[in-house]
Formats: structure tokens, C-alpha cells, sequence
């Protein structure tokens, strides 16, 4: 089920015409925003936890991967589990995006990038057969051929750009601190806002975010 889910979101994620989008915090009673060495901060703060929403690239590709960051401070006296259950990510179309691993980014993306290798490898196929089969034969189109090494290339280059990204899970015990990529893959087109919600035991910390065109 999760797999449908996700194959769904990657679906929804892929735009018709890439353009930029900003990714801002919005400042809340609950999560003022601070901005330190360029990058935007938000912080919550309640009785046992701290929660931190960073945005490390506000501009992006709408195909990019926002780069978000959490971090979180136990507080408390028992240890909190900061897994990806525990936090809520709504666009303000009311569809919750998941939030994925390292290993399911990494899929997501090869999966993305073999269809597009296939289609490049079927264009120069049939270029080829249609420069042979002229009355007077010519060579392939080079630009149509060197589409499939240009596939390649940008698989390789989208592997690297999210080596650190995908949600990292751990067990924060009291007086420690946890800090993991959101783990968002690119946003649905359309999105306008996010608010962002992270549980930690009985308290539960919410962030907005604002997306703009």
C-alpha cells in the first residue's frame, strides 16, 4: 500500500513545465523565524521538547528536492522516537506528502530516471532506422544519439545532489539531540503552503511554510 502511495505522490510531483519555487517560513506565535548565516530558521519550543525546521535552499526546481531539515532536543526525563510516523506534512490542497527514507529518494529517482533513459534510447532507435532507411541514407541525428548518455549523466547527478537527504530515524533520549533531512521528494504542482507537524510523545510542534511561484 505504502508503495501505491508513494508511486501516487511521485505522480502528482511531476510538472508539465519545471520552473522555481521559494520555500519561506512562515512566523507563528508558536515558531518564530530567525535567520542565521542565510538560512531561514524556525523554532519550537514546548515544556519536555525543541523542535528546529531549518530551510537550507529556499529556491528550488520544482522537480528539486526541498532541502529541509529537523532537528530535534529532548527535554524531558524519557526518550522520544523521532521516526517518520511521527511527522505530518499537509499541502494546502489537504494531501499529505510522505515523508521517505534515503533508500526510497534514491529509488524514487532511478525508477524516474530508467523511464527516461528508455524513452531516449527508443528516440535514437528510431532515428537511426529512419536515417538507414532514406532514399540516400544519412547519419543518425548526433543530439537525438547523445540523449541516452545525457539520461545517464543526469541519473548520476541526481543520486549525488540527495546523498544526504531522506528522513534518518532515531530514539533521542533525554538531554539529547537529533537533527534529519525531512525526507520530501519534489512538491506537488499547484502547492501554495505546507504546514508541518512533528510529534513527539504528547507534544506535538507545527511549522508553516509558504511556497511561491
Amino acid at each position: 500500500m505504502q508503495k501505491l502511495v508513494f508511486a501516487a505522490a511521485l505522480a502528482l510531483a511531476t510538472p508539465a513545465l519545471a520552473g522555481s519555487l521559494r520555500i519561506t517560513p512562515i512566523a507563528t506565535m508558536g515558531a518564530p523565524v530567525e535567520y542565521r548565516q542565510g538560512r531561514a530558521e524556525s523554532l519550537s519550543s514546548l515544556a519536555r521538547t525543541d523542535v528546529a525546521l531549518m530551510i537550507e535552499r529556499a529556491v528550488i526546481d520544482e522537480r528539486d528536492f526541498p532541502t529541509v531539515r529537523l532537528g530535534v532536543k529532548n527535554n524531558g526525563p524519557v526518550s522520544v522516537n523521532m521516526v517518520p510516523e511521527a511527522v505530518q506534512v499537509t499541502t494546502n490542497q489537504g494531501v499529505a506528502l510522505p515523508i521517505l527514507t534515503h533508500d526510497e529518494l534514491a529509488a524514487a529517482v532511478e525508477a524516474d530516471e530508467r523511464k527516461r533513459e528508455s524513452r531516449a534510447r527508443f528516440a535514437a532507435k528510431l532515428d537511426a532506422v529512419g536515417a538507414a532507411m532514406r532514399d540516400q541514407p544519412t547519419r543518425p541525428n548526433p543530439s537525438v544519439q547523445a540523449g541516452v548518455r545525457e539520461a545517464q549523466e543526469e541519473t548520476a547527478a541526481v543520486l549525488d545532489a540527495i546523498a544526504n537527504r531522506g528522513f534518518l530515524a532515531q530514539t533521542v533520549r533525554s538531554g539529547e539531540e537529533h537533527m534529519t533531512d525531512l525526507g520530501l521528494g519534489p512538491l506537488p504542482k499547484g502547492v501554495t503552503s505546507l504546514t508541518i507537524k512533528v510529534t513527539l510523545g504528547e507534544e506535538t510542534h507545527t511549522f508553516l511554510l509558504n511556497v511561491a511561484r
